[in-house]
């Protein structure tokens, strides 16, 4: 089977972060399915299965929007007829397939549109930011990933202790800063504490 440069480096990047490839054709509901590539995530993302679309090669009929949507559209009803949890994502990897084919696929599923990548002959990127702007097209199937500026604080909560005023209480701030780091419902709850405490009985004002 020809694969394109494109959807090879779209599924490198998918492994590269923990994706597996799926052996196809594979099975649903005594239905058999093939793709270009079929990716399964792990741990976290173990119920995201992602289909790739090498619209350039078309092996599959991928060229044809109308034959890619009918496959997509069988294969969610399958899914839902085995009772399965697993969500699926469609990347159209190459050559734009008409619009209203990509709407209709949109409601079956996430879709992600990527038409073209800088690659090298090995189909690598050939620069950092040919690697960035690829990985912004898949940011969705990507764990998240925050770049510090440069003179940015490693870590904020010490810089945001460090700048407040002498008249704050120390004490009451580092309660608040501690239920930061466990969501808002833990400082609300240390902010309830607090004032529990300020308010009960025997307390001098």
């Amino acid at each position: 089977m020809t694969t394109s440069a494109l959807a090879n480096a779209i599924i490198a990047r998918l492994e590269a972060e923990g994706y597996q490839r799926v052996h196809t054709p594979f099975q649903v509901a005594s239905v058999r399915f093939d793709f270009t590539a079929v990716l399964q995530g792990q741990k976290g993302r173990g119920f995201d299965i992602v289909l790739i679309m090498d619209t350039s090669a078309g092996e599959h009929g991928d060229k044809s929007g109308s034959r890619t949507r009918q496959r997509i559209e069988a294969l969610s009803r399958a899914l839902d007829v085995s009772g399965s949890r697993l969500v699926l994502t469609a990347i159209l990897a190459g050559a734009a397939l008409p619009t209203a084919d990509v709407e209709a696929i949109a409601r079956i599923c996430r879709v992600l549109t990527v038409e073209s990548a800088e690659l090298n002959e090995e189909g690598a990127s050939v620069s950092e930011e040919a690697a960035r702007e690829l990985d912004d097209k898949l940011r969705i199937l990507l764990p998240l990933a925050l770049e510090k500026e440069h003179g940015s604080a490693v870590d904020p909560i010490a810089e945001v202790e460090n700048r407040l005023p002498a008249t704050v209480d120390r004490a009451v701030a580092q309660a608040v800063f501690a239920g930061s780091a466990r969501g808002d419902r833990a400082v609300a709850r240390a902010v309830r504490d607090l004032l529990e405490a300020a308010l009960k009985p025997g307390v001098p004002c």
